[in-house]
């Protein structure tokens, strides 16, 4: 994807490979809670509120990438 262009990754991971690239930023995506929550220190975002209908993908997007 670097080579291709990409500016940054967005890596999903539902059993907790971590991924990264120096070249550009990576962002991992935690696909359920329980994985978010074992592996804080390399995960970024916890997708798991999606899976458990407690949140939209709509809803975790803006909370994601709109600034604080």
């Amino acid at each position: 994807m670097v080579a291709g262009g990409a500016a940054i990754i967005c890596f999903t991971t539902g059993l907790g490979s971590v991924s990264g690239s120096k070249p550009v930023p990576a962002i991992k995506l935690a696909s359920n809670t329980t994985l978010y929550e074992r592996m804080r220190d390399d995960m970024d975002i916890d997708r798991g509120p999606i899976v458990e209908r407690e949140a939209t993908v709509e809803g975790i997007g803006k909370k994601s990438f709109t600034p604080s």
